[in-house]
């Protein structure tokens, strides 16, 4: 008998795979063996991209210290 699969992997990744087995009993009608491997895995949210002919809007929070201006956001936050 040989050992015809292997797990491969990036050297680089070699830390997140924690455990590697064959699985002799498993009958999948061919002359190959099941290759059971345990990973350590870290997921990550894909970065969304902004168009760069957009520019992020700046809060002028300076505004809020005119009494006027408080009074106005007030009411339309309680007519939410």
């Amino acid at each position: 008998m040989h050992l015809l699969d292997y797990a491969i992997t990036q050297k680089s990744s070699l830390t997140e795979v924690l455990t590697t087995k064959v699985m002799r009993g498993a009958e999948c009608l061919t002359d190959h063996y099941m290759v059971h491997s345990k990973l350590r895995l870290k997921l990550f949210s894909p970065k969304r991209k902004t168009p760069s002919n957009t520019t992020t809007k700046k809060l002028d929070v300076e505004k809020l210290r005119n009494e006027e201006v408080q009074m106005r956001l007030a009411m339309s936050i309680t007519q939410l």
